[in-house]
């Protein structure tokens, strides 16, 4: 069932597919503007939204329909406020049946010869086969409960810092639970999520850079696996394959954390629809950043969060 969309129920609550529509800078091929909003910042602008943006202004330069994106990796360089970036997306290579395209994001607010990107992306696009063989390793977990007898986020979130971002989406967590005095020695987190505002389009299908949003999702089995301890999982890359079109509301996210070492993290995630059809996996890396020393730096408020 959709998402409640009266707007009593969704006060405040965001579209994602209005907020990645880009706007085009004239003169310069490539080149996109966008305004971040609020909304979606977790401390900073949450990284598989960031994501999102560069797929967009990818898929728009590229400019053909008779392609779509195959595969993304996305590098963080620096933490991205809320506020208004440029993009410069550029055809690297469009042939016959695939296409690349790199990806820059950065602040509008220095000269651009000056400044350092937020976030460089490699963007890959494809044509499909309709003769090919199609082969999946992995299977949707068995022991993951439906989205209906999951348990919602407000059960057992414990920290006082507010999140915008929680708001525009509706995320529960499907097996086990999160307690604080038993690791999970599995390090693995199956949840479901989806947004507060439907993704879906006129094909009946998520619109596709989306996918991005759920695909960030290693922070829950890292916290799992350490017994429950929250960390800030600061992501440094993030890959994503998109293996077919979203077209439920729910995605399962069935996410693992390979190995913890450092203070850096390295997990996969497969992405399934509620039909348990995988349309997508990710592979992360991320520095973590235990929630009591964000909160040591003075973090706790809004007003502190940019």
């Amino acid at each position: 069932m959709p998402p409640d969309s009266s707007p009593s129920t969704l006060h405040g609550v965001r579209s994602v597919v209005d907020d990645l529509a880009l706007e085009s800078v004239g003169g310069i091929d490539g080149r996109f503007t966008v305004v971040i909003d609020e909304g979606w910042r977790v401390l900073h602008t949450f990284g598989g939204m960031s994501k999102a943006w560069a797929i967009e202004a990818a898929h728009m330069a590229l400019g053909r329909d008779d392609l779509q994106v195959i595969s993304a990796q996305s590098t963080y360089v620096q933490a991205i406020p809320p506020g208004r970036v440029a993009i410069q997306a550029d055809v690297v290579r469009s042939g016959r049946r695939g296409a690349q395209v790199s990806v820059r994001l950065w602040s509008t607010e220095q000269p651009r010869e000056l400044a350092a990107p937020y976030l460089t992306a490699d963007v890959v696009f494809g044509g499909p086969d309709a003769g090919a063989t199609d082969l999946t390793r992995v299977r949707f977990p068995d022991d993951a409960r439906t989205p209906e007898s999951s348990a919602p986020r407000e059960e057992f979130l414990r920290s006082t810092i507010d999140i915008p971002f929680h708001r525009q989406t509706d995320w529960r967590l499907a097996q086990g639970a999160f307690d604080p005095d038993e690791a999970d020695v599995d390090l693995r987190s199956i949840s479901w999520f989806r947004f507060q505002r439907s993704p879906i389009g006129p094909t009946g299908a998520w619109h596709p850079p989306a996918l991005a949003v759920p695909g960030d999702i290693l922070g829950p089995a890292v916290s799992r696996g350490l017994g429950g301890r929250l960390f800030f999982v600061i992501t440094l890359q993030l890959s994503l394959q998109w293996l077919a079109p979203v077209r439920s509301e729910w995605v399962c996210q069935h996410a693992t954390a390979i190995a913890a070492r450092g203070g850096f993290v390295t997990g996969t995630a497969d992405l399934w629809s509620e039909d348990h059809e995988l349309v997508g996996f990710a592979t992360q890396v991320a520095m973590l950043r235990p929630f009591e020393r964000v909160a040591a730096d003075g973090l706790l408020g809004a007003e502190t969060q940019g």
